[in-house]
């Protein structure tokens, strides 16, 4: 991940990293409450570092998109749904499949840098079973 400035941030894998096991295990506000959690987990760690004031500053703005961005979240139509997994396909960390074979979205919300990836599955479902609420 880069900074505005263009340079690479030490430590903003770990934003994302925190992102994605928030996502994986919550939704709704206790996604938001266990990263929150997380990355001030991530940003002591980083305030330890010999350059700490620095990359603290530069997490910190990270961090403040991170949490800034739009809550998407995914929907599948059950009822419209004819288990083609084309969605799956395009974006396995955003559907699951159901033991039928039929696509569910993955609870939570939808990280920013799989936004574009969301759009084409929506795209690309032949049922029009997939819609995105911002």
């Amino acid at each position: 991940m880069r900074t505005v400035s263009g340079t690479t941030v030490p430590g903003a894998d770990l934003v994302n990293a925190a992102r994605r096991a928030a996502l994986d295990n919550q939704t709704g506000d206790r996604f938001d409450r266990i990263l929150a959690y997380r990355l001030a987990q991530v940003r002591s760690e980083l305030a330890a570092h010999p350059d700490g004031a620095r990359l603290t500053t530069e997490f910190d703005a990270l961090a403040a998109k991170a949490r800034r961005s739009p809550h998407m979240r995914v929907v599948v139509d059950a009822e419209r749904c004819q288990g083609h997994n084309r969605c799956h396909a395009l974006a396995p960390v955003l559907f699951d499949i159901d033991d039928l074979g039929y696509a569910t979205a993955a609870p939570g919300s939808v990280p920013a840098d799989l936004e574009a990836a969301a759009r084409l599955a929506e795209a690309n479902c032949p049922e029009h079973a997939i819609t995105i609420d911002p």
